[in-house]
C-alpha cells in the first residue's frame, strides 16, 4: 500500500531504491491469487450479471491498486480493466448476448489468470443434446443384441419456458431409441440392433431431436441433432 509521508524526511542510501508503489505499477506481483465470481450465473439473453475479482498477494495482503483485466467469449464485459481497491477487489458487469451458450469470463494480472462461467439462456426455448455425436465399436461375436451405444443422451432446453422432445426422423433398422418422445430434461439411449449385412461395416446416421410445446403439442423451430457412428467388425 502507497502512503504519503508528511513532515518526514527520507534517506535513500547508495545503490537502494523503493519498490513500486501499486498505482505506478499495477501489475500484481508473482504469487498472487486471483479470483472471480458471477451473480447470477445463469441469465437470459439481454440480461446482466455482476463479476467481482478478488487478488491476494502471495504474503496474505490485498493487491491493491492492481489492474485486472477481463475478457469473455460470449456476449460483453462492461469493461475490460479494472483497478482493485484498497480491499484488493473490483467489480464490472456482464451483459448476455450473441445468442445462448456458456459464456467463460477470464480475468488476468501479471502471471495470476481466473475464469467463471455463466449460463446464457435464449428468451425462447432452444433444444439442446449431449453428447451431440457418439461413436461405437459392435463385434459380432458378441451376444449383446440389442447393444447399447454409451453414453446415454441428454436433452436439456437452453431458453426458457417447457419443452418436451421427439424423434422426427425415421431410424435405419440397425438403430433404435429407447424412447421416442419425453420431457426436457430427460436423457435417452440409441441401442443398434444387429440388422446388418455380413462384413466389416462402417455405419452412419444423424438422429434428430425436435423441441415440442408440451401444452399444445405443436413444434417450436428448435431442432438438434445427433451423429452416430457404429464400427461392426467379425
Amino acid at each position: 500500500m502507497c502512503r504519503t509521508l508528511i513532515g518526514t524526511t527520507v534517506v535513500l542510501l547508495a545503490g537502494l531504491t523503493l519498490p513500486a508503489c501499486d498505482r505506478d505499477n499495477p501489475i500484481a506481483p508473482s504469487g498472487t491469487v486471483l479470483t472471480v465470481t458471477a451473480s447470477p450465473s445463469s441469465i437470459d439473453e439481454g440480461q446482466i450479471s455482476t463479476l467481482t475479482v478478488t487478488a491476494i498477494r502471495s504474503d496474505g495482503n490485498p493487491a491493491a491498486g492492481a489492474t485486472v483485466t477481463l475478457s469473455t467469449d460470449l456476449g460483453a464485459v462492461s469493461t475490460t480493466s479494472i483497478t482493485l481497491d484498497s480491499a484488493g477487489r473490483g467489480t464490472a458487469t456482464y451483459m448476455a448476448s450473441g445468442g445462448p451458450g456458456t459464456a467463460e469470463i477470464e480475468a488476468a494480472t501479471g502471471g495470476a489468470t481466473a475464469s467463471v462461467t455463466i449460463e446464457v439462456r435464449s428468451l425462447q426455448p432452444q433444444i439442446a443434446v449431449s453428447p451431440e455425436s457418439v461413436e461405437h465399436d459392435h463385434q459380432r461375436s458378441s451376444s449383446d443384441c440389442p447393444d447399447p451405444i454409451t453414453p446415454r443422451i441428454s436433452v436439456r432446453n437452453l431458453g426458457s419456458g417447457a419443452l418436451s422432445f421427439e424423434i422426427v426422423d425415421d431410424l435405419p433398422a440397425w438403430l433404435q431409441t429407447t424412447v421416442t418422445s419425453g420431457p426436457v430434461p430427460g436423457t435417452f439411449r440409441l441401442r443398434f440392433t444387429c440388422d446388418v449385412d455380413p462384413g466389416d461395416l462402417d455405419l452412419m446416421h444423424t438422429v434428430t431431436v425436435r423441441g415440442v410445446d408440451p401444452g399444445h403439442g405443436t413444434p417450436p423451430a428448435t431442432e438438434a441433432t445427433i451423429d452416430v457412428l457404429v464400427r461392426v467388425r467379425d
